[in-house]
């Protein structure tokens, strides 16, 4: 009889698992699949953000020297009278690095090589260097370069460390040089001018982005050395000699034979996830050229995920199918079981489906998830403690109901359609899958819902089964911390991130509908001073004050930003220049009338302001509207300060 009963039980049971397993694989590799898809998804993105960022930098950087190579005080600087001018000149540069301090130096060049000045960023107070402090460049590679340059014609050197008096600087100091000829009034070429712009400022989004999330971003140049790398030490190798060896090619020799011979695309290896794009570090402003060298100088970006990273990516998916199957083999052991031993005695098969049910429930009943089982045409046979918790019913007010009690009603049809879709076609449409949707509690309150359906025959009646978790705190945190990633920390307004994509969105909608749209850039005047006398709490403090200053006094459609450091930008949909004007003057009047009580001292501050209003100059990019409104502020500053001042096109 035990033998006869044990080929029964294993007639039942291995087929049941063999089929719950195959589906649990395909639903397990489906879903790895998925989060794969979804990891290159967000690691492309975040490639095509930092490589944006980096070409909006570089052409920042050109143009800024346009600015400077411009000034009329440079032309004058070979006069008669040039010492005259070569004070007011370094007081415009110095002026100049004050507001910019993304740039390390500032340097006037004869064409022997010899510094005529230059200017040093000094941490934020920008000092012109002594006479006698003064360095002779000519042996430099980029010197070279750069005094055979043409009038209107650009350099920019390679991605390398800073290097004084012979010897690199310490601690390291990455920089990237812009120079350009300059030419006196008869238009001769008597001088060079290079503009130093620290590295950091590129290299340090990288680390920032990728914080919260998984892999690690990374910088190569052409020739594979680390500029952003895995370890600290690594980095730099070309500029050490007992670097040479410490490249991208060494460290992943079969991902750099691909990466380094294509433009993008991505990659899996054995040795981690490679996702990849190709940047040009020179800047392409239209009318102008850079020198030949500059062209060829590559970068790479790239996001890389270790194996150890992937491993665990898929370890939660891997413990969710386990668990999957453990329950089910279970579940088809007491079946099949019970339908082995019917088969040979009737009344112990009975009391044996008793004690089946007993276990059955005692398993359903301490799962913390609803676990519920309908028949084929939706009524609910089974309904665990776990679904009471989850939905608000009691077992006695759902079995012999129809499923769709729990589910809102903008899904309802498409269940009836699934279920007539099988009677139909003879499978179901849902199974192998593991959803997202919502489901309706008892209170008429939505919640949030992961759930995987199976199906199963027994005795010519088809059978349903679900396992559903509630999501609804895990999706209130994501969207939590989603929000989080859109503000700024200390003030509560929205991060540069965000205002870039929104400036997008909002001057697509006003170019579509011709609708005028104002820009103002807002800076706290001496606010350096503020954190100098006061203190850093103290300077917070200003800024948070300022932040709600700006809340209070803008719409709700407006975007109000914190663009970096004590710099804001407010982007003004439907207004016009006169009206963007008018809001501009209530600002910085209600900002000079407040004071920020700190430490029983009252802070008096005030704001500088540029403005730049769009209203038919549609095709006008968002680069040239941001340098615009940011020159307009640079005027604002530089005539005094606490002031609004409008760009001259809109003076015009």
């Amino acid at each position: 009889m035990l033998s006869f009963r044990l080929k029964r039980f294993l007639t039942f049971f291995v087929p049941l698992v063999l089929i719950t397993t195959a589906i649990s694989l395909n639903l397990y590799f489906t879903t790895i699949e998925a989060d794969q898809a979804r990891l290159q998804s967000k690691h492309a993105s975040l490639l095509t953000y930092q490589k944006e960022s980096i070409e909006k930098t570089l052409n920042l950087f050109m143009s800024d020297l346009m600015v400077l190579s411009s000034q009329h005080e440079l032309k004058l600087l070979f006069a008669s009278d040039g010492e005259t001018h070569r004070h007011d000149l370094a007081n415009e540069i110095v002026a100049f690095m004050e507001h910019k301090d993304i740039y390390d130096q500032a340097r006037i060049l004869d064409l022997d090589g010899n510094e005529i000045f230059r200017v040093n960023s000094n941490s934020g107070a920008p000092v012109v260097i002594q006479a006698s402090k003064l360095q002779n460049k000519s042996e430099r590679y980029y010197f070279k370069e750069i005094v055979a340059l043409g009038e209107g014609e650009f350099y920019i050197s390679p991605f390398d460390l800073n290097i004084e008096h012979g010897a690199i600087q310490q601690p390291l100091n990455p920089v990237i040089r812009m120079a350009t000829p300059i030419f006196d009034e008869r238009g001769n070429k008597r001088a060079i001018i290079i503009l130093n712009m620290v590295g950091e400022g590129l290299l340090s989004p990288f680390e920032k982005l990728v914080s919260a999330g998984v892999g690690k971003t990374l910088l190569i140049n052409a020739e594979g050395y680390w500029l952003k790398g895995l370890q600290r030490e690594d980095e730099w190798g070309f500029m050490f000699s007992e670097g040479r060896d410490r490249t991208f090619q060494k460290r992943f020799p079969e991902a750099a034979k691909i990466v380094m011979s294509s433009e993008n695309g991505t990659l899996s290896l054995d040795s981690g996830f490679f996702a990849y794009t190709r940047i040009s570090a020179a800047p392409t402003l239209e009318g102008h050229s850079i020198n030949p060298s500059a062209t060829s100088n590559w970068w790479w970006i790239i996001s890389y995920v270790s194996p150890q990273e992937l491993d665990l990516i898929s370890q939660v998916q891997r413990e969710r199918y386990i668990l999957f199957n453990v329950i089910f083999a279970l579940l088809f052991a007491i079946g099949s079981w019970i339908g082995a031993d019917a088969m040979n005695r009737h009344h112990l098969a009975e009391k044996q489906l008793m004690v089946s049910e007993r276990r059955f429930r005692s398993v359903t009943e301490t799962a913390k998830d609803a676990i519920i089982i309908t028949d084929g045409d939706g009524e609910i046979v089974s309904w665990n403690g776990g679904a009471t918790y989850t939905f608000g019913y009691t077992e006695s007010e759902t079995l012999g109901e129809q499923v769709t009690m729990i589910m809102p009603e903008r899904y309802r049809e498409m269940h009836n359609q699934g279920i007539q879709h099988y009677k139909e076609n003879g499978y179901p449409v849902l199974i192998d899958k593991t959803m997202e949707l919502h489901g309706l509690k008892k209170d008429g309150e939505e919640i949030d819902i992961r759930f995987s359906l199976s199906t199963w025959g027994s005795d010519g009646e088809h059978y349903y089964g679900a396992i559903i978790h509630d999501i609804t705190e895990t999706k209130k945190l994501e969207r939590q911390l989603e929000a989080m990633a859109s503000k700024d920390g200390l003030t509560g307004l929205y991060n540069r991130i965000t205002f870039d994509t929104r400036i997008i969105e909002e001057l697509s909608r006003s170019r579509r509908y011709k609708h005028p749209i104002s820009l103002m850039f807002l800076d706290i005047d001496y606010f350096k001073k503020v954190n100098d006398h006061y203190g850093h709490a103290a300077g917070d403090a200003c800024l948070i004050e300022f932040a709600e200053l700006m809340r209070k006094m803008t719409r709700t459609v407006d975007v109000v930003a914190r663009y970096g450091g004590e710099e804001f930008v407010i982007i003004l949909p439907h207004t016009d220049s006169q009206s963007a004007t008018i809001l501009a003057e209530r600002l910085r009047e209600a900002a000079e009338q407040m004071s920020t009580i700190y430490k029983n001292e009252h802070i008096s501050w005030t704001i500088s302001i540029g403005l730049a209003s769009l209203e038919q100059n549609w095709d006008t990019s968002i680069e040239s509207w941001l340098e615009r409104a940011d020159g307009a502020l640079y005027k604002a500053k530089d005539s005094g300060r606490n002031r609004v001042v409008i760009s001259q096109e809109e003076q015009a």
